[in-house]
C-alpha cells in the first residue's frame, strides 16, 4: 500500500483552522457552545466509519485549540459527525467540479452542552500557571530562569 494513503487512514489530520468553538452567551438556554467545522475536515475523515473514531478525530482536533470534550458525549457527537459526513459526501457527489470546491470550504455547525466540554483554553492556561508555579518552588535557592 502506498506510504501516504497508509497514513491517511492511519492518522487523524489535525488542522486548527478547519474548526472553532464559539461561546454562546445565551441566558439559561442550551446549546452553550457552537461548534464550527469546516467541511472540508469532515470530507476527510468521510472514510473513518465509527461514530467513536469520528469523535476521537474531533477531539484530537479540538486539543489543538485547547478545548476538549467528556467521553460521555461521543455518541451524540459521533452521531452528528457521521450524518454530516454522509450528508456533505452525497451532495458533493451530485455536483460538478468547481461547485464541489466551493460546497466543501463552507462550514457546518455543530451545538455541544456546557456539560459535554470538560476543558476550555482559560483552563489549559490556568493548569500551565499553576504547573510553573511547581516548578518554581521546587527549584534550589539562587538558581534563575
Amino acid at each position: 500500500m502506498d506510504r501516504e494513503l497508509f497514513s491517511e487512514f492511519s492518522k487523524h489530520p489535525i488542522q486548527p483552522a478547519m474548526l472553532h468553538m464559539e461561546p454562546l452567551k445565551i441566558h439559561g438556554l442550551e446549546p452553550n457552545y457552537r461548534l464550527h467545522v469546516r467541511r472540508q475536515l469532515l470530507f476527510s475523515w468521510r472514510r473513518i466509519r465509527s461514530t467513536s473514531g469520528l469523535f476521537k478525530a474531533l477531539q484530537e482536533n479540538l486539543l489543538v485549540i485547547g478545548f476538549s470534550l467528556n467521553e460521555s458525549s461521543a455518541l451524540r457527537i459521533g452521531k452528528i459527525l457521521k450524518t454530516r459526513i454522509l450528508k456533505l459526501v452525497k451532495d458533493l457527489r451530485s455536483l460538478s467540479g468547481k461547485v464541489r470546491k466551493s460546497k466543501k470550504e463552507l462550514w457546518t455547525k455543530i451545538f455541544i452542552k456546557e456539560e459535554e466540554v470538560e476543558s476550555v483554553p482559560s483552563d489549559v492556561i490556568k493548569k500551565l500557571v499553576e504547573r510553573l508555579t511547581e516548578l518554581e518552588e521546587e527549584k534550589p535557592n539562587g538558581q534563575s530562569r
